[in-house]
C-alpha cells in the first residue's frame, strides 16, 4: 500500500518538469543540514522543477524502490525516469544549476 509520499512521487514523475527528489533520515545531522538548502531551491525553482524531500526512517518502500544506501541522496527524474544521482550534502548554487540542466 502506497504511503502520502509515494503517491506525491509517483504524480511528480507523471508531469512533464524535472523532479528533484532528497532522501534524507531525519535526526540525522548532514541530512538535518540540506533541509534549509531544499527549502531554499524549491522557492527558486518553483513552477520549473517539483523538489520533494523523503524522509528515509518513513518511507521504507521509496527506499527500497530507489536502492538508497546512503543520505542525503539526490535524484533528479527527467520524463518519469532516473536522469541524474548523487549523495552528500551540496551547496545550493550546485543543485539549482543541475536543475535548471533538466528544466
Amino acid at each position: 500500500m502506497s504511503n502520502t509520499k509515494t503517491q506525491e512521487v509517483e504524480k511528480a514523475l507523471l508531469e512533464a518538469k524535472p523532479t528533484l527528489v532528497e532522501f534524507y533520515t531525519s535526526g540525522e545531522t548532514h541530512s538535518e543540514e540540506t533541509l534549509p538548502v531544499v527549502a531554499e531551491l524549491k522557492t527558486k525553482v518553483s513552477g520549473k522543477a517539483n523538489v520533494i524531500t523523503v524522509d528515509t526512517a518513513t518511507n521504507e518502500e521509496l527506499v527500497k524502490k530507489y536502492h538508497i544506501h546512503s543520505v542525503p541522496t539526490w535524484i533528479i527524474f527527467s520524463d518519469g525516469q532516473e536522469a541524474w544521482r548523487t549523495g552528500g550534502r551540496l551547496p545550493l548554487k550546485e543543485l539549482e544549476d543541475m536543475v535548471n540542466r533538466f528544466v
